[in-house]
């Protein structure tokens, strides 16, 4: 309830004309790239103050940005480079009132069951690439601490993790944008996944030791639930609700999970 309430005040402005951040790739040559890697030796964030001495590095707009802009900040993932824009006066871009409500319920072996009766299937984006995952986390225990082999071992394994964060957010960006073009009003459970994804509670044993309490079984409904995205999906509905449906928003409606009414 927190992080959504945040999320409102922080995006209420867009309809009206607000804030928003456009995110790119650069392209920076090999000159280019020692440059940014000796700046980022020196600051963690870099800022567009920061940016002199490097030259023009070209980016890949892969759409048009809107408003003014006013901050820029650079950082890297892996070897690669991304650019942040923050705008002000961002014009809006209200969607058609639609008329029609959706009840959104989350699971794991379905990502999200409608009230209308589609249901959306879950990829299990981290469960397809376990094995590959497994065999890089190997190859890097099994590598001399500070050689260069474990720091390219290293940059595997980071590699195929942020291709599964990058596969997970472009399903969950579809569907939520999905869904706030064809529904007015979105309700979905107030779930506290915190707490569901939490490991079970030791059980001792007369014997001094413990019983089995289901810590295995648990472990791997933590891992499906974390892969499945819901609070990342309910974060991506709220703010593109208010974002792009405008006037038209009639915003992201919390249900309780046990059927009270109001939720607590």
């Amino acid at each position: 309830m927190a992080l959504l309430s945040y999320l409102v005040r922080m995006v209420r402005r867009v309809s009206t004309g607000g804030c928003r951040a456009f995110q790119f790739m650069l392209d920076p040559t090999v000159k280019q790239r020692q440059a940014l890697d000796r700046l980022l030796v020196e600051q963690c964030r870099l800022y567009n103050a920061a940016l002199q001495g490097v030259g023009q590095v070209k980016v890949r707009l892969h759409r048009p940005m809107r408003g003014v802009p006013k901050t820029i900040t650079v950082r890297r993932v892996g070897r690669r480079w991304q650019v942040t824009v923050f705008c002000v006066n961002v014009p809006a871009q209200p969607l058609p009132a639609t008329g029609r409500q959706v009840g959104v319920d989350v699971g794991v072996t379905v990502v999200a069951g409608l009230s209308d009766g589609r249901v959306i299937d879950n990829p299990r984006h981290l469960r397809n690439s376990q094995e590959r995952l497994g065999r890089a986390q190997q190859l890097l225990a099994g590598r001399r601490r500070g050689s260069n082999r474990r720091r390219r071992a290293g940059e595997q394994v980071g590699r195929l993790h942020r291709k599964i964060r990058n596969q997970r957010r472009d399903f969950l960006h579809k569907l939520s944008r999905s869904l706030v073009d064809d529904h007015d009003l979105i309700a979905v459970e107030d779930l506290r996944i915190t707490n569901m994804t939490r490991r079970p509670t030791p059980v001792p044993d007369p014997a001094g030791g413990f019983a089995p309490n289901g810590a295995a079984a648990k472990a791997g409904l933590n891992k499906s639930i974390l892969d499945a995205g819901w609070g990342t999906l309910i974060a991506m509905l709220a703010y593109k609700d208010l974002a792009w449906a405008g006037p038209a928003a009639t915003g992201i409606l919390l249900t309780d999970p046990h059927g009270r009414w109001p939720p607590r």
